[in-house]
């Protein structure tokens, strides 16, 4: 009689196997549009809490910009980022600081890209 082995799972289930997921993409969750995804670094407070100072916004030049979109748009010619807020016939570029009014867009608006998504690192990198 020749001895067996067994190969199977022994002993009490991992609490965390339950929560277990296949390998996350950070980038297949945020880039639809490879060709027209670019990344920014937020430098200002207008759209705080939601966008922080330093925070790396994701921002795709293939979407067209709709009502509640946070968009990346030209204005009085440097790069700013709001909330579009269609109101009637009116857009309005409105920031989540409350500290700061809503803006009326003109005709000759430029919009960049539709942020899509925001990375936030912390201080710690070491």
């Amino acid at each position: 009689m020749g001895s067996e082995t067994q190969t199977g799972r022994y002993g009490f289930p991992s609490p965390g196997e339950d929560c277990r997921e296949d390998r996350l993409d950070i980038r297949s969750l945020l880039v639809r549009h490879p060709s027209s995804t670019y990344y920014l670094r937020s430098e200002g407070d207008a759209m705080a809490p939601l966008i922080s100072r330093g925070d790396i916004m994701v921002a795709d030049r293939a979407l067209r910009p709709r009502n509640g979109d946070i968009v990346i748009v030209e204005l009085d010619g440097s790069f700013c980022v709001r909330r579009l807020v269609v109101s009637g016939q009116r857009l309005l570029l409105c920031a989540e600081n409350p500290g700061w009014e809503p803006s009326e867009a003109g005709a000759d608006l430029v919009c960049f890209g539709v942020v899509t998504g925001v990375v936030r690192v912390f201080g710690r990198q070491g």
